[in-house]
């Protein structure tokens, strides 16, 4: 008898931890975003030092010159999609590079979705460009249950942590956090470069600067047929 009760309490202690693991929506731990950012801003700031919030307001500037400049899909910015520069700076370690993130929430009313977008930094000649990247696309029924608010910037900032920085820093032999120079390789995949003869620094900076002037022409066109 004494065999059959101890039996019935497993099972439903078995029964709650496989409730706990499978709730529907995702959640992350607190206290590990928060090693992870923290060691990740560590890095950058250790490497950039004043630099690292000349970049990042920098990165402000560019940004919102977009906005006011109507380039593209920014036109929307500020008004049915409201916008965030992730505080975290992901730097390589020859500070060229700069990886970041976007959080945008859409606050349209008839929105079910959020994204966050990959935001990169090249320093050419003492100068700093700035392009965008790859978009996470955020379903929020994964993250909520009311799929017509927009999830908070701080919930962004997790997802970003888990899903971009995570992969920002490795162990080292001796167990020291250092920077994972792959972390990188995306800004300078074939994807980008597939008409391009590539082998020097000057080339890939060639490349980069003409990934953001075409941003620019193709703005101008557009304005020039509209008139």
């Amino acid at each position: 008898m004494l065999h059959q009760g101890n039996k019935i309490i497993i099972n439903i202690f078995i029964i709650i931890l496989f409730l706990g693991c499978n709730n529907k929506y995702k959640e992350y731990n607190s206290k590990e975003i928060k090693y992870i950012r923290d060691n990740c801003m560590n890095k950058s700031q250790n490497l950039l030092g004043d630099e690292y919030l000349f970049i990042y307001n920098s990165a402000i500037d560019s940004i919102n010159s977009w906005i006011d400049n109507k380039i593209s899909n920014y036109t929307y910015w500020n008004s049915l999609i409201d916008y965030q520069l992730d505080s975290i700076l992901c730097v390589n370690k020859d500070k060229n590079k700069i990886i970041m993130s976007i959080l945008l929430p859409y606050m349209g009313e008839k929105g079910v979705q959020d994204d966050i977008k990959y935001f990169y930094g090249v320093k050419i000649e003492s100068q700093w460009y700035f392009f965008c990247g790859p978009t996470l696309a955020l379903p929020r029924e994964y993250y909520q249950k009311d799929i017509y608010t927009p999830l908070s910037f701080e919930k962004l900032k997790q997802i970003a942590t888990m899903n971009i920085y995570k992969g920002y820093l490795k162990k080292g032999k001796k167990g020291e956090w250092e920077i994972n120079e792959s972390f990188f390789s995306d800004m300078t995949s074939a994807a980008w470069s597939s008409n391009w003869q590539t082998n020097t620094q000057e080339q890939w900076d060639s490349i980069y600067v003409s990934i953001i002037n075409q941003k620019w022409e193709n703005q101008w066109k557009a304005k020039a047929k509209e008139n």
